[in-house]
Formats: structure tokens, sequence, C-alpha cells
């Protein structure tokens, strides 16, 4: 965690500026949620198998015996809300964005925090892929306005119906080669990386 000095407001002002300029125009609305958050709704929003549940999240138990965690992200919290101030009855679908600090309890490394902050839009109420394509443009926009250069934007894809089972097959595959080979094999084989996650998180074979 680290100080935001004040020679350094001027920056973190900066991106705040361009983000919420870039909300106002594509019509999203600001919602902050709660800094703590019950500890269940990121074990069942995001997944007891992942890695931000099961080793990152500053977690306590209170006095009168509740969970509590400091937010890791943003959807889990920002769905809670939609749901719990009955925002599905309003016009659909519904844009909103975010600008605030959360936290993870991660390997100090350089330029990388426990507590961050983080930026982000939601759209709620439509399956449209056109959304998938207004949030990609809105981000580059946002990174284009902050003057970085060589912008280069790659999507990725699960694929469709006729890929699907192709990918099914390999990710059964990737488990049988797991199970015979040596333990030190495997951990210098380039499939390492999936080696503990092959079941778990399934997409990242998409990335081998």
């Amino acid at each position: 965690m680290r100080d935001i000095l004040p020679e350094e407001q001027k920056y973190y002002q900066k991106i705040y500026d361009i983000v919420s300029d870039m909300a106002d125009f594509y019509g999203f609305g600001k919602i902050e949620t709660p800094i703590l958050e019950e500890t269940e709704l990121f074990s069942k929003g995001i997944g007891l198998a992942t890695d931000i549940v099961k080793k990152q999240m500053y977690s306590l138990k209170t006095k009168g015996g509740d969970f509590l965690s400091l937010r890791p992200e943003w959807t889990a919290p920002v769905v809670r809300a939609y749901i719990e101030n009955g925002m599905q009855n309003l016009p659909q679908p519904l844009k909103l964005w975010y600008f605030g600090p959360c936290y993870r309890y991660e390997r100090p490394q350089a330029d990388r925090y426990r507590q961050f902050w983080h930026f982000g839009f939601e759209v709620l109420g439509e399956e449209s892929p056109v959304i998938d394509a207004q949030i990609i443009q809105i981000f580059y926009n946002i990174l284009r306005d902050l003057k970085l250069k060589n912008l280069i934007v790659e999507v990725d894809s699960i694929g469709d119906s006729n890929c699907r089972p192709v990918r099914s097959r390999a990710q059964t595959f990737f488990g049988v080669i797991k199970t015979k080979l040596p333990g030190r094999t495997f951990a210098l084989n380039v499939l390492f990386p999936y080696s503990t996650g092959i079941q778990i998180f399934p997409l990242r074979l998409e990335r081998s």
C-alpha cells in the first residue's frame, strides 16, 4: 500500500477526468459501493476456486459474527447493488461506471500494491455483443486520451459451436498428459502454468 502525495494527485485527477468524461459521453451513470462487503458476495460471485477468493482477499469476522471482506473487485458489488436497489425495474440496459480502490493480498512487486485503484464499466440488462464492442471502444478511447502510443486491440474468443468441442477435447487431452508426466517433467513443460488450473480454469487452455 502507498500514499498518494500532493505532487501525484494531478495524475490521478487527470485519469479520473478522462474516465468521467468518457462515461458521460456514452451515457453511463456513476455508482459507488461500500469498501466492506459480505465475504459471501465474493465467494459466490467470483467463485471459491479462484485465487482472489482463496488467497487474495482481506477478510475479517466482526464481533457480531459477520464475515466481511475488503472489496477485491467491483463487478460483484455492482451486481448486488443493481439487484438490492431494484434497478432492474429501471429502463434497460442500465449503464454504470465506477472508480475507486480495491484490495488484494498479493506478493508485493514493483508498481503493484495491495491497495490499487480500479475503474470500469458495467452494462446490465443487455445481451447484445454490440455492448462488448462499445466497452472495447471506450477503453481504447481512454488509453488514447491518456496519450498512450502504439495501441493494439486483441480480441479473444472461446469459439462457436464448431470450435467448442475441439476445445473440450484439448482440455481432456491435457488432463491426461498431466497425470502421465512426472512432476518435475511437467514443471518444466510449457504447459506448466495450467497444471493447477485445467479443471478450475478451462479458459486458460485458450492461451497455451
